[in-house]
Order: structure tokens, then sequence, then C-alpha cells
């Protein structure tokens, strides 16, 4: 029972700082995401698995590192060409935004979700995996780009989006690595 506590506390506790490596990275720059984190999950699935294939989950850092604007055209002042994948399903999709964020997220989270696969390669925990992925891919494709607001936090205007994305994502990636089986 003290086991599943200490699981269930260190969850938490990695949520929040992933989720606030990943908010603050969405207004201060990718690199407080793109790098942190990756090291983060490596951690723990090492300390978990005291396995070095763990070293594999840093590849998450493509994932991370990944732009995923679709262009934008509304007004002059914040014309923007898009990453290239963004572009690729705006025109894909004819210019359709809904459909092109939702693509280019949820692509964003397939690619995180490749860089994880070693987890259960080490605790073979498929099934986890299968379900842990399809959820995270689920927040970047219809989370992660809504326009949820803002928040103030000492002076800086942060995206709500951002902050729930990427706890909930965090949450994932933390059952991932503390459930063996179920």
């Amino acid at each position: 029972m003290i086991q599943v506590l200490i699981r269930i506390g260190l969850t938490i506790i990695n949520s929040i700082l992933i989720g606030g490596l990943g908010t603050y990275g969405g207004t201060f720059g990718n690199s407080y995401r793109k790098y942190p984190i990756p090291l983060i999950i490596f951690l723990l699935t090492y300390l978990n698995t005291k396995s070095w294939i763990s070293i594999g989950v840093l590849s998450t850092f493509v994932a991370l590192s990944q732009g995923y604007g679709i262009p934008s055209i509304t007004t002059e002042s914040w014309a923007d060409e898009g990453s290239t994948l963004g572009r690729f399903f705006y025109n894909l999709f004819k210019h359709n935004e809904l459909y092109s964020n939702i693509a280019t997220r949820t692509t964003i989270g397939l690619i995180l979700c490749l860089g994880l696969i070693f987890i259960p390669i080490i605790q073979k925990n498929w099934l986890i995996y299968l379900v842990c992925s399809i959820a995270i891919m689920t927040i970047y494709g219809l989370l992660s780009w809504k326009n949820l607001g803002t928040f103030d936090l000492y002076g800086h205007q942060f995206l709500v989006a951002d902050a729930l994305s990427y706890f909930i994502i965090g949450v994932f990636i933390c059952i991932l690595i503390y459930i063996k089986t179920i």
C-alpha cells in the first residue's frame, strides 16, 4: 500500500513538473521543454527499471522539438507560415484549420509515443502503453491547440491549454512508467 501511495505522489509531483516545463516552454521557447522533459522521462524510467535501454526515451526530444503551427493569415500582424508539419496538413485538408490542428498535434503525440516505446520494451506493459498512447495523442490532438485563455504567474502570461495538456500528458507518462502490469 505504501508503494502505491509513493507512486501516486511521484506521479503528481512529476506531472506538475512536466506540466510546468511544458507551459514555460510554450511562453519562453521550446528549449524549456524539449531538453528537460525527455531527461525527466529518462531518469524516472531508469530509476524505476534499472535498465539502460531507458536511454531510448531521450528520443522524445524529437517530438518536443517539432513545430506544430499551421499557417495563419488572419491579420497582417499575426501572419505565420506555420511549421512544415502544419503546412503539410493545412494543404492536405484544403486550408481547414480544425482538421489541420487536430492532425498536426495528433502526429506530434504519435511521435512522442514512439519515443516512449522503450518503456514497454523493458516492462512488457504493452496494454498500458497502448492506452496511455491513445490518451496522449488524444490530448495533443483535441486539447493542446485550443484557445482556453491565459493565466498570469509572476507577471507572465501562460496558456491554460499548455498547462492542462502537459500536466495530463505527464500523468499518462508516469502511469506508463510506474505500472508494470494490469
